[in-house]
């Protein structure tokens, strides 16, 4: 199933409910309330043309810390090979075109998978334009690291890794 077709078959009530309950203690972090979601949907998502892609996103739980809840990840496979990729900064309509994984490891509603995929399409903005933000930002900050590099001045920019973590002792 597409993430389109999966849109179309939830209730956009109860996704708002579902991402209350599972994000409420990050909600703080994201520029919207989940009231935000059905305008998104009605108004946004269902007018784009979804984008065919040679991608796939897989859904799964991850527990890497003992101490802690586990939570959902999502990601980006090609076609015919292993390697995964972030999906947050790809186009609305690339998200809509994305074929999901049709064996996801635990249970789960529509709606619980929509919530999900609404969060991570809108890690880095709802819209289009706030991930094109992010894009050319991280496009500048690389090419400045390169060119410290090519200057040869990339310690005096940067710390190393161990520097970092001295600061978090």
């Amino acid at each position: 199933m597409k993430v389109i077709e999966l849109i179309k078959l939830c209730s956009l009530d109860t996704v708002c409910q579902n991402w209350d309950t599972i994000y409420k203690n990050i909600n703080d972090y994201h520029e919207y309330p989940s009231t935000h979601i059905p305008e998104f949907v009605k108004e946004y998502l269902l007018k784009i043309e979804p984008v065919e892609t040679d991608f796939h996103i897989v859904v799964e739980e991850q527990n890497p810390y003992e101490d802690e809840d586990p939570y959902i990840s999502i990601y980006g496979v090609k076609e015919d090979s292993d390697e995964t990729w972030a999906m947050e900064l790809s186009t609305n309509a690339e998200w809509l075109g994305f074929e999901i994984e049709d064996n996801i490891p635990y249970p789960h509603t529509d709606e619980e998978l929509l919530c999900h995929i609404l969060w991570e399409m809108s890690f880095m903005g709802w819209y289009d334009n706030d991930r094109l933000k992010v894009k050319e930002d991280l496009n500048n900050r690389s090419a400045e690291v390169d060119k410290w590099i090519e200057e040869g001045t990339l310690e005096e920019h940067c710390i190393s890794t161990e520097e970092l973590m001295e600061k978090f002792k």
